[in-house]
């Protein structure tokens, strides 16, 4: 947040002195992981796509020689040829299908290996099936009630927005696009999954002026900023039914996660 905001405020947050020692435990960390590989190859395809993604972020930081280059090639060929074997089933947990698709893309963009592309292109294939262009949702069974968690609905996000960044053609980019805008507002904005001071507009994709708030209004407002852990839309009468007796740290933050990429690309 410093480096992003060039606010000195956020400055005390980063010890230079303690860096380094984050660097060496970092260091160590990804060898324990290489020392582990047999085992993440047998971890459960959830796991393997949100290690791939963790692994990848982190080396594109620290190891930019590619020391680990055959490493990611594992782990990245483990999860492609699931998605081979398993031929793009159209799972009822999508979410992890956007998580491999995700995966993929990360893997891609660091090794460059097309076959990646491909089969992250293929899984959208599938799951573009079940959008609902009324609702704004993927939506697998249509005769049943849909339900989102704000960590579901970040996965879709991200998932969206790196597909985004390595489509060639421009009309297939700007149809990704409009589809990523419409889930957000319609899984965000319309649910009203975020709850915000009560000045500020929901729409983040609003072209107008009136609807543009520096960030810094968000961290500094003394009023709560909130991201409940998910919604239901009721099958009948489309009623938007919002989860407000439970909270998951862990979800807001891979909500807002997601968000912040979206603010920055």
């Amino acid at each position: 947040m410093d480096n992003l905001l060039k606010d000195d405020k956020f400055s005390g947050f980063f010890n230079y002195e303690s860096a380094p020692l984050f660097r060496d435990s970092v260091l160590y960390l990804l060898k324990l992981l290489k020392s582990k590989e047999y085992d993440i190859l047998e971890s459960d395809t959830h796991e393997l796509s949100s290690i791939i993604t963790s692994l990848i972020n982190t080396l594109d930081i620290i190891d930019k020689d590619k020391k680990y280059m055959d490493f990611v090639l594992s782990l990245c060929d483990e999860l492609y040829s699931r998605e081979i074997r398993n031929g793009y089933v159209l799972w009822n947990k999508f979410d992890l299908r956007f998580k491999c698709l995700e995966g993929l893309i990360d893997g891609y963009l660091y090794t460059n290996f097309n076959h990646f592309l491909e089969t992250s292109r293929k899984i959208y294939d599938k799951l573009d099936i079940a959008w609902d262009d009324s609702l704004g949702l993927f939506k697998i069974h249509k005769t049943r009630s849909i339900k989102y968690t704000s960590k579901s609905i970040a996965h879709i996000l991200q998932a969206l927005n790196k597909l985004i960044k390595v489509l060639p053609e421009k009309a297939s980019e700007e149809k990704l696009q409009n589809k990523l805008t419409s889930f957000f507002n319609s899984s965000v904005n319309a649910t009203g999954l975020q709850i915000m001071p009560h000045y500020m507009l929901n729409n983040m994709f609003g072209n107008s002026n009136e609807n543009l708030y520096n960030v810094t209004d968000f961290i500094y407002d003394e009023h709560p900023y909130i991201m409940l852990s998910g919604f239901k839309v009721n099958q009948k009468s489309t009623e938007i039914s919002l989860n407000t007796k439970k909270f998951y740290s862990e979800y807001a933050l891979f909500a807002c996660n997601a968000m912040l990429d979206l603010a920055l690309n």
